[in-house]
């Protein structure tokens, strides 16, 4: 039996259960004092056994000894990580906000007069993580919160604020805010939820009423320029939470995708369809630079010689009120519209009439 395939057919000690696979098989073996190893040209992805708490996870560029390949079982690799390097700290995707002074620092950006007691909009917190923002929009003030949290260690922190906020907070969920921006009829399993559960006791308001949603996060690291496509062309169409009317956001932003937004228009390199989409629907405002380091975890350990340039901007999404009024933009109107724009500005170098034949 030749290494590969006795690699392939290796079992997970924990379970019995078939351990890897792989989906490059283009690579070069080495022998070494009897122990045959395996290194990938490209990178490999590894699947674990299908037992509950085995599932597999993904590795690049690592020699896998053939007499560890045991470990490849995801419980037994997990195991491994010291707790201040887990998922839940460590992910780049997620920003959480650890430190009170931030939460009101926040707080005084989006509501500059300090209070939010005469606030009408339902306030949303979509990235509520430990909780700190949550308990800091309350303490200011907030009289209907919502709290949503992807990440289940957290749900406990956020059910004790709920016990305490005497009828405030009015939901501590379970789901991933950037989920459940689908309108098709599929159930889905949490964390993801519909967004007509998320809002079940609010009425949708005219276009051209206030704010009825105001949403406080951060837009996902990983493809957070089609996350941002999203909502443009929901907005557009007015589905999902602007079903409900003129939702606004409060995001942190990265430097790269708050420049797509506001590049205007004459930048070729910059200027896409996306700034276009902002540009025509949204008043776009930029409240804050905050430094991505804000956003570590207290158990993150840091040197001190380490500097972060990076920022993220606090920006001010909120749809313009005499959009439609206008433009006169139906719902299929505006999807025929977003696709056109799409596919005008995907190719810049290209002719206008080729794209449209």
């Amino acid at each position: 039996m030749s290494p590969l395939v006795h690699l392939l057919s290796a079992r997970c000690k924990l379970c019995s259960e078939r351990t890897v696979t792989y989906s490059y098989l283009r690579s070069i073996y080495k022998k070494s004092q009897n122990t045959t190893s395996v290194r990938p040209t490209r990178g490999f992805s590894i699947t674990g056994c299908s037992s509950k708490g085995h599932g597999g996870y993904r590795e690049r560029e690592k020699a896998i000894p053939f007499g560890g390949v045991t470990t490849m079982c995801h419980k037994s690799y997990s195991t491994r990580i010291p707790p201040e390097k887990k998922k839940v700290y460590q992910n780049p995707k997620l920003c959480y906000v650890w430190n009170p002074d931030l939460a009101k620092l926040i707080r005084s950006k989006i509501w500059p007069d300090g209070s939010l007691e005469k606030e009408k909009a339902l306030v949303v917190d979509c990235n509520a993580g430990p909780g700190i923002l949550s308990k800091e929009l309350l303490n200011a003030g907030a009289q209907r919160l919502i709290s949503i949290e992807r990440n289940s260690e957290f749900l406990p922190r956020l059910k004790e604020l709920q016990n305490d906020s005497d009828g405030r907070l009015l939901q501590a969920l379970h789901a991933d805010f950037y989920k459940m921006q689908y309108h098709g009829d599929t159930p889905y399993a949490r964390p993801v939820i519909r967004i007509k559960e998320l809002f079940q006791d609010i009425s949708p308001v005219s276009w051209e009423s206030d704010v009825p949603i105001k949403v406080i996060g951060c837009f996902p690291h990983r493809k957070e320029k089609t996350q941002a496509y999203l909502f443009a062309s929901l907005m557009l169409e007015r589905l999902s939470i602007y079903s409900y009317g003129r939702a606004q956001f409060n995001f942190f932003l990265s430097e790269n995708c708050y420049e797509t937004l506001t590049q205007p228009p004459g930048s070729y390199f910059k200027y896409r369809a996306l700034s276009a989409f902002y540009q025509l629907g949204f008043d776009i405002k930029l409240l804050h630079k905050e430094p991505l380091s804000s956003f570590s975890s207290p158990s993150t350990v840091r040197s001190s010689n380490s500097t972060d340039p990076a920022y993220l901007y606090l920006t001010q999404l909120t749809p313009k009120q005499d959009l439609f009024l206008r433009h006169n933009l139906s719902q299929q109107q505006a999807f025929v519209f977003v696709y056109f724009m799409r596919q005008s500005l995907s190719k810049r170098s290209a002719k206008l009439t080729e794209i449209i034949e």
